[in-house]
Order: C-alpha cells, then sequence, then structure tokens
C-alpha cells in the first residue's frame, strides 16, 4: 500500500469514527423533526452568503494578480474559486488550491508559479484574518476560550503578520535566503518552494493599495462566512449571536485541518457539534445545525464548482491526472 492509499484509508476511517461521534447519542427522528422545520427564508439567505463569499474570493484574487493579469475578469476567477473548492470536496489529497493554480495557468495564460504564489498568499492571509477575529470575540466567551489559548492565538497572529511584513520587504534578500533554506532543509524540497511561492506572491503586496485591499478583502470575506452560521441558527430557531458565529467558524475552519474524507466530513460535525453544545445549544439542535450548514456550504459549492469545471472543459479526471504529475515532480 502506498501513501495516497493510505492517507485514503485513514481520513475514511477517520472520518467514520468522527461521524460515529457526533451521532451517537441523537435520536434520527428527533434530527429531522429538527431539520423539517427549518425556516426556507434563512436557508435561501444562507446560500446567498456562500455565493457572495465566492465573489470576494474572486475579487482579492484579482487584487493579487493584477500585475501578472490585470485583464483577469471576476467573473472567470470566481468560477476558477468554485472549481477548486468543488475539486477539494470531492477528491483526496486536498488537491483543490493545486488544481486551481494550475487552471488558472492555463485559463489566464500566466505562468504556473505565478497562480501557485498567489494561492499561498491567499491562505496567510486567510489564516491571519480568522485569527483577528477569533481574538476579537474571544473575550465575550472567557469560560469558552481560556486566557492561555486567546494569548497563544495571539502571537500566532503577530507572527503570521510579522511574517508576511517580512516576506514583502525582504525582498532584496530573498535569493540569499532562498539559498539558506535550501542548505538547512535540503532533505525538504517542497519547504524551499513553499518559501520562494509566498516570496513571490507578497510581492504584490507591496504595492499599498493591493495590500489594503486583499486585506479589507480577507476580512470582509470571513466576516461573511460568520454569517453563513448565523443564518443557519435563525433557520433552525436556534439563539447565536454574530460574535458566537465567528467562534463557530473557528472551530469549523479548525476541522478542515484535521484528516478526514473529502469535505471534512465527520470532522465538521462532531467539532461544531461540540462548539455549539459549549455555547448551551441543545445536543439534537447542535447537531442538526451542522450538518444543515454543512450541507447548505457542501452542496452548493460542489455543484456549482463542478459545473464551472465542465464549462472550462476540464474533467475531475483530467484534473486529478494533471496534479498527480504536478506533486509527483515536486
Amino acid at each position: 500500500m502506498n501513501r495516497r492509499h493510505l492517507f485514503v484509508v485513514l481520513s475514511i476511517s477517520l472520518s467514520a469514527l468522527f461521524i460515529w461521534l457526533a451521532f451517537r447519542h441523537v435520536p434520527l427522528p428527533a434530527l429531522l423533526e429538527i431539520l423539517a422545520r427549518a425556516r426556507p427564508q434563512w436557508i435561501l439567505a444562507m446560500l446567498s452568503i456562500i455565493f457572495l463569499d465566492l465573489f470576494i474570493r474572486a475579487l482579492r484574487w484579482k487584487a493579487l494578480l493584477f500585475f501578472v493579469s490585470p485583464q483577469a475578469s471576476p467573473a472567470k476567477l470566481l468560477c476558477l474559486e468554485a472549481a477548486g473548492l468543488a475539486v477539494n470536496n470531492v477528491l483526496f489529497m486536498r488537491l483543490g488550491e493545486l488544481a486551481r493554480a494550475v487552471l488558472a495557468g492555463r485559463e489566464l495564460e500566466i505562468p504556473l508559479s505565478a497562480s501557485l504564489s498567489s494561492v499561498a498568499i491567499e491562505r496567510v492571509l486567510d489564516l491571519a484574518s480568522l485569527l483577528f477575529l477569533f481574538t476579537m470575540v474571544a473575550p465575550f466567551y472567557p469560560k469558552l476560550v481560556p486566557q492561555t489559548l486567546r494569548h497563544s492565538v495571539l502571537f500566532f497572529l503577530f507572527l503570521t503578520i510579522g511574517g508576511l511584513i517580512f516576506l514583502i520587504f525582504a525582498e532584496e534578500k530573498k535569493n540569499f535566503l532562498i539559498s539558506l533554506v535550501n542548505r538547512y532543509f535540503s532533505r525538504w524540497p517542497k519547504v524551499s518552494e513553499m518559501f520562494e511561492g509566498l516570496f513571490n506572491g507578497a510581492a504584490a503586496l507591496k504595492n499599498i493599495k493591493t495590500a489594503s485591499i486583499c486585506v479589507a478583502l480577507s476580512l470582509a470575506l470571513w466576516c461573511a462566512d460568520a454569517l453563513t452560521y448565523w443564518t443557519g441558527a435563525k433557520a433552525l430557531g436556534i439563539s447565536l449571536g454574530y460574535p458566537g458565529s465567528i467562534l463557530v467558524l473557528s472551530w469549523a475552519a479548525a476541522a478542515s485541518a484535521l484528516p478526514a474524507a473529502p469535505g471534512s466530513f465527520g470532522a465538521f460535525e462532531v467539532l461544531v457539534e461540540n462548539i455549539m453544545l459549549k455555547l448551551k445549544t441543545p445536543l439534537d439542535s447542535s447537531l442538526a445545525f451542522a450538518l444543515l450548514t454543512h450541507a447548505a456550504m457542501y452542496l452548493t459549492v460542489t455543484f456549482f464548482g463542478l459545473f464551472c469545471l465542465s464549462q472550462i472543459g476540464f474533467s475531475l479526471a483530467d484534473i486529478s491526472a494533471q496534479t498527480s504529475v504536478l506533486k509527483e515532480k515536486n
């Protein structure tokens, strides 16, 4: 059994375990009864916010790619964003980001290195934005978020921001620093490639206007994502304030980092159920909320993303083959 097959088996096994943990104390009839009472108008609002998320992502990507592809349209970038997320949702090994970079190189006629570096910077901006929002709402929940955790998150926030600023303004020393990384991490060439990609992507943020737009859009993106959970709670008649929705968003984001089947099935449910319980929501309503929000996001993004992929002229098999070749080269 090779490493890929081992990863697939491990991911499926962990997803099965997480699903069992989430469902083990919730009667199915009670769960279905709660979901049946969901208010359609709030579900529609939730779906609208999911598309707003994609639109904001497209605007931010356009800003990051402006100097290499100024003519890239938000509509095209939105389609590529959705396609990448859909690939993440259906294929193992989290190939969506790599697939998006490959598709951008082909559709926008830009070097693969440019699209990969922009994707890398997006992830750094996402991490910094989520950590920032978490630190803003954590003081409202001192019993749920202990001071040590708040301090740890604040430390990683400053570390992330400091690292990004360093990458932006240390361009003159780029070659020296990359050679230093190559020397000390020669056994792990991907470390050097990742470092170089971050350097190249951060170069776009040297422009103050571009940097301001990207930071503002990153914060807007995660604020909109928190609204997805707020409207999901409204749909089920659950009392969840906006600060609480940011807390739930943070737990859901942590679920995506756990090894699980594509779409974070199981991991999402057990972590969102956990935080909703901590927010004094009944167990059956907590799981219903996790299922509703996950299904809304997963189905909307996956079906729309696969439609976009077909419009571009690619299939999942094409994406899997191309990204696998690139991974092997790297």
